[in-house]
């Protein structure tokens, strides 16, 4: 399992975390937004999940399907 720990805008934009960020802004300033992966041995599957104090972000992933449950 690995995971990220964002604790500013700017570093959700970082290369590496999203194909591309379009824009990205919390929503209120005590921020945190904590993101963690496992990639599913013997399949093309990454399960992600993401905790925040609340963020809005415009993104593109066009090489993936992002699937989003609240």
């Amino acid at each position: 399992m690995q995971g990220v720990v964002v604790r500013a805008a700017h570093d959700a934009t970082s290369p590496g975390l999203f194909d591309r960020t379009d824009s990205f802004r919390f929503l209120i300033r005590a921020v945190h937004l904590r993101i963690t992966s496992l990639e599913v041995p013997d399949r093309p599957i990454t399960l992600v999940r993401v905790r925040s104090t609340g963020h809005e972000i415009m993104l593109e992933e066009p090489d993936r399907l992002p699937v989003i449950l609240p």
